[in-house]
């Protein structure tokens, strides 16, 4: 509900690559996308804005919540977990940012 709310147009398609392995992407255009990736064996959870195959926004808990905040992707700031909900929005939030950017 999240996606189609935060990303009305986008094209959804879920790849499981296992029963316990899932991968989603969203496309928003043709070279803006959501990422999302979530593991139940590890527990490991992934969200990620990709704007011409670069990460420019995530969200993942790889040693604990952190944040890839827009100024600086590649750093790691930490935050609270989030629901699925609650990163949807922020990767909404940071679509919209770089777009103003990109304005």
């Amino acid at each position: 509900l999240a996606v189609q709310q935060c990303f009305p147009t986008a094209e959804l398609q879920i790849e499981i690559v296992r029963e316990t392995r899932v991968k989603a992407r969203l496309t928003i255009s043709e070279d803006h996308f959501v990422d999302l990736f979530f593991r139940k064996e590890t527990g490991r959870v992934d969200y990620a804005l990709i704007v011409n195959d670069r990460r420019m926004f995530g969200i993942d808990n790889l040693g604990g919540w952190h944040e890839h905040p827009l100024n600086d992707p590649e750093s790691h700031k930490p935050c609270s977990e989030l629901t699925p909900t609650e990163a949807i929005r922020r990767l909404r939030e940071a679509y919209d940012a770089v777009k103003v950017e990109a304005s």
